[in-house]
């Protein structure tokens, strides 16, 4: 999901996984959580495979947010690394939840698939996966001919890596109500294109999506239709 922006050529972005591979019955403490994790993490390590695209070349910090729901009636240690690099520890004790967010450098992550691993210090140490997720500095670069970004309001932004020149681009900052952005295509080398579109105003930021005309947004959410009852002929009073 698009986050913050920082200048023209790059916006935060963040990367979550989270899998339903695991269903912890025996949970009863979480709410309204539901009881679907992901794998088991044990002194085997595991890890979590997260692909982020247009990963910036700057010197800034990322950040690593790792979540886990303790199994064993145990104190809990788990390593957590990045691409091998090692980031801290997630320690909390018996059958609830932690979430530890680690800053990593941005040099650590790479365009593509990014590894996540997780290791337990004891044998008799057992937690699962709830999600993890990487927040990070991306170009602005479209992948499948579109891009959703944040930028500040009124400004305007650029958006590269187009095969197509048959551009659109949306306001989706509120998603039931998308409004139509004027967009400037420029051709660029190697049969690519560049969109130029202003942001519209109000408040500091605006969330914004570039695509290729005809791909369509994506729906806001999905609901069953309740049909009203309102046309059946039922028994009433005669007043």
């Amino acid at each position: 999901r698009a986050g913050g922006w920082l200048d023209g050529t790059t916006f935060r972005d963040t990367v979550e996984r989270r899998d339903h591979t695991v269903y912890f019955a025996a949970l009863t403490n979480n709410g309204e959580h539901d009881n679907f994790y992901g794998p088991v993490v044990s002194a085997t390590a595991v890890n979590q495979e997260l692909s982020l695209p247009g990963v910036a070349a700057v010197n800034l910090v990322a950040s690593l947010k790792v979540s886990l729901q303790g199994v064993s009636e145990t104190p809990h240690s788990v390593g957590v690394s990045v691409n091998g690099h090692y980031t801290g520890e997630v320690v909390f004790a018996g059958r609830t939840a932690r979430t530890m967010t680690f800053e990593v450098p941005q040099s650590w992550l790479v365009e593509g698939t990014n590894q996540v691993g997780l290791l337990a210090a004891g044998a008799d140490d057992i937690s699962l996966v709830d999600r993890v997720a990487i927040t990070y500095s991306r170009l602005r670069q479209a992948v499948g001919n579109r891009l959703r970004f944040a930028g500040g309001a009124g400004s305007r932004a650029t958006v590269s890596g187009f095969t197509t020149p048959e551009l659109v681009a949306y306001d989706v900052t509120s998603p039931e109500r998308p409004s139509a952005l004027p967009v400037k295509v420029r051709k660029c080398g190697g049969g690519t294109f560049t969109a130029e579109v202003t942001l519209g105003i109000g408040g500091e930021s605006r969330l914004v999506e570039v695509l290729a005309t005809g791909q369509g947004l994506a729906p806001a959410a999905i609901s069953a239709n309740s049909p009203s009852s309102w046309n059946l002929a039922t028994r009433g009073a005669d007043l």
